[in-house]
């Protein structure tokens, strides 16, 4: 139960004027005053802004919830600061372990940028602002070792997946593919071998002939 300062005052003196015996009774009894002063900010605020513990007596703390939010915010930056390789291995885990968390925070995603437009305006001036600071390529030649670094880790990680996938890229024969292939047979630019479509198309029909006359004897190997 809470009470204002006035009628806590009042019940006080009731209270007093009651027997030991009594006041035993009323042990559970408790007077809350209705607003307090943050330690922190120093302003008086009600006791809906404070933040609940139960560990208090009176189930308050002396702290406002704003002031908790942002000390609990500094707190935060500053311990991932510190653990920033500890706290992506845990991110990874729980995205592993979770994969319906991932696909439940697309969709709330789709139906944000949905019902509301200028959320995708906000995102595309965001992304407009960063480019033209340039934070990320300057982010990339401050720090090209550690770059590296968290590129092999990746690699390691995800071998079998990266060699599927390269597997599948390559069946499909697409353009950059074949202009590679050109490029590493004639010693071309990549921007003259484009302006060839059909070269390409013949090199294309080339790797198609090449794979089935290796698949056909592949076969014949296996029946004889």
């Amino acid at each position: 139960m809470c009470f204002c300062e006035d009628t806590t005052r009042v019940l006080k003196k009731q209270v007093n004027l009651f027997s030991p015996s009594l006041l035993a009774e009323l042990g559970g009894f408790k007077f809350i005053a209705m607003k307090r002063v943050c330690i922190k900010c120093g302003v008086e605020k009600e006791i809906e802004e404070l933040r609940k513990r139960n560990d208090c007596k009176s189930g308050y703390s002396n702290i406002c919830k704003q002031c908790y939010k942002e000390y609990n915010k500094k707190y935060h930056s500053k311990y991932y600061q510190n653990n920033k390789i500890k706290c992506r291995e845990a991110a990874e885990e729980y995205r592993r372990s979770h994969p319906e968390y991932r696909k439940r925070r697309n969709k709330l995603n789709y139906l944000r940028r949905k019902m509301n437009p200028d959320f995708i305006l906000k995102e595309k001036m965001r992304s407009k602002k960063r480019g033209e600071r340039g934070d990320h390529a300057k982010y990339r030649k401050e720090n090209k070792e550690l770059m590296a670094s968290r590129r092999k880790m990746s690699y390691s990680k995800n071998i079998d997946k990266i060699k599927i996938k390269t597997k599948e890229y390559r069946k499909q024969l697409p353009d950059y593919y074949i202009v590679q292939k050109i490029q590493a047979s004639t010693k071309l630019n990549p921007k003259t071998i484009r302006l060839y479509p059909d070269l390409i198309k013949s090199y294309r029909q080339q790797i198609k002939m090449k794979r089935l006359l290796k698949q056909k004897k592949n076969e014949s190997n296996e029946t004889s």
